[in-house]
């Protein structure tokens, strides 16, 4: 499961990030991938509809996993709820990276890890716009194109920061950057399910 404790790669770490405090998943200095998973008991209709707009993504499994990292999401009752805590989720784990890039980016300032490092920020940086201002102001109005837009412009910056960390041959963010891209991902397909029905 994607909310397993990840470590953090060395290259990342400044003095645990805040002066040796440890913080949850909102205070950004937690290594946990996103908040505790807290399971609520379903009803059979409940889950009967959150197993079957599941099974309508390309993978299921993933989908259960990703929107496993908010308990409110055993409670959904709509395609709608499940696609706004999906997009919360992606958002969480958008800031959860960016905080740590720019952490690293500061504990390697003036090198090329440093430089690599703050590229990631900067793409971050918008694809925390796209997700917790666009997209969630599209998605609340039903304009579900724009919504579905947003969420796949941040998506990108997965892909973004792995690319400015391969051309220095470093890869210690694969795994942050792929947690990013498979959050947004199902969050893009749950929007999607309005557009294609």
């Amino acid at each position: 499961m994607s909310c397993t404790n990840t470590t953090t790669p060395s290259k990342l770490q400044s003095a645990n990030y805040n002066g040796g405090h440890s913080n949850n998943i909102h205070g950004y200095g937690s290594r946990r991938a996103c908040p505790h998973v807290l399971w609520a008991p379903l009803s059979p209709r409940r889950c009967h509809f959150r197993i079957q707009h599941m099974q309508e993504n390309q993978e299921p499994a993933l989908c259960e996993d990703v929107l496993s990292c908010d308990e409110h999401s055993t409670q959904a009752s709509t395609v709608h709820e499940l696609a706004s805590i999906a997009l919360e989720i992606a958002t969480a784990i958008a800031k959860f990276n960016s905080k740590n890039f720019g952490v690293g980016a500061r504990y390697n300032q003036g090198t090329p890890v440093g430089d690599a490092l703050l590229a990631c920020l900067m793409t971050y940086g918008d694809a925390i716009d796209n997700l917790e201002v666009l997209a969630k102001h599209s998605l609340h109005v039903g304009d579900y194109a724009d919504a579905l837009r947003k969420v796949l412009d941040a998506k990108a910056a997965g892909d973004v920061c792995d690319n400015a960390l391969k051309r220095i041959k470093e890869d210690f963010v694969v795994e942050s950057d792929r947690k990013m891209t498979e959050r947004c991902g199902v969050t893009g397909e749950l929007i999607g399910l309005f557009i294609h029905k």
